[in-house]
């Protein structure tokens, strides 16, 4: 990863992690607001729009459509693909086998979440999902999308099932941020805040730490056409 795709990523993961630790400010500390009749379905149905946009990118990645085509990262040549994963054992972590087909782990993870997060958005719009207790709701939602943001510092090694697991916590947290809010304070900015730091925790996690995996491959050092890629 270059010097400005870490930059890059140290913005966003910084503005993510402020806007969500100013979140319950907001949401506990200013008034409540009256809610607009039209305003959690308008709410919601964008929230909804954001899931099947990411459920179509998780299925259909646009790097699925470069299967097998080889690239140079880091003076490393002969980088096959299959998904938006290279093929080496140093990525088996973030992907699975199932039915003798290569899946993104990852993605999995966000497709299932942002399902399940639908089905509950339709259930909530029909007045269908009853709870009570907004802030336990909301709290669980933080700490949801708390752990989807950080998961990589947290755990070291990735595992395909886990790295899938908290895709899916990370998911359903924006689903239930979105819950408590409504519940709790009711403002129509606030939750427009809320939808506005989910596109950014969106952009956040779609930057790529695969390049700082080849930089550190050891594959780099015994390539035989090492010397022959220096300037």
């Amino acid at each position: 990863m270059r010097i400005s795709e870490n930059l890059i990523f140290l913005y966003f993961m910084s503005v993510s992690l402020i806007g969500l630790f100013f979140l319950p400010v907001m949401v506990f500390w200013a008034p409540p607001s009256a809610s607009f009749p039209w305003q959690k379905y308008l709410i919601f149905s964008i929230f909804g729009l954001i899931c099947l946009l990411g459920i179509i990118a998780g299925v259909f990645p646009s790097k699925c459509l470069k299967t097998g085509k080889k690239e140079t990262w880091d003076n490393i040549v002969d980088i096959e693909f299959k998904g938006h994963h290279p093929t080496c054992g140093n990525f088996s972590g973030h992907v699975f086998q199932l039915a003798g087909r290569r899946y993104c782990a990852g993605c999995s993870g966000l497709v299932i979440g942002a399902i399940v997060s639908i089905f509950g958005t339709l259930l909530y719009l029909t007045n269908k999902l009853a709870y009570e207790n907004g802030t336990i709701i909301f709290w669980l939602g933080f700490t949801g999308a708390l752990l989807g943001l950080i998961k990589n510092r947290l755990f070291k090694r990735r595992l395909n099932f886990l790295d899938l697991s908290m895709n899916v916590i990370f998911v359903l947290g924006a689903f239930m941020l979105l819950l408590g809010t409504e519940k709790i304070n009711g403002s129509l900015l606030i939750e427009v805040y809320i939808l506005i730091l989910i596109l950014n925790w969106i952009i956040t996690r779609t930057l790529s730490p695969k390049r700082t995996i080849c930089k550190h491959c050891n594959l780099k050092k015994m390539h035989p056409h090492n010397k022959n890629l220096k300037k």
